[in-house]
């Protein structure tokens, strides 16, 4: 049997961020690749001196390298 992590968000609260729609999201991870892409995710923000959370949002225009992975 595998087992699986799955990593989910929200784009917003609607009510809070008086927005129309909200989208939920996921991502999934065999938990035998977690370090792996854990890893992979580190190494893409030491890169792109990314130190806090990913947020698509708050990228400028000196971040759009980055959404070109």
């Amino acid at each position: 049997m595998k087992t699986f992590n799955f990593y989910c968000d929200e784009s917003c609260h609607l009510e809070n961020d008086q927005q129309q729609f909200m989208l939920i999201g996921y991502v999934s991870c065999a938990y035998n690749q977690i370090k792996l892409h854990t890893s992979y995710i580190k190494n893409i923000k030491k890169k792109y001196g990314i130190l806090s959370e990913i947020k698509w949002i708050s990228l400028s225009k000196s971040g759009y390298p980055f959404t070109n992975l």
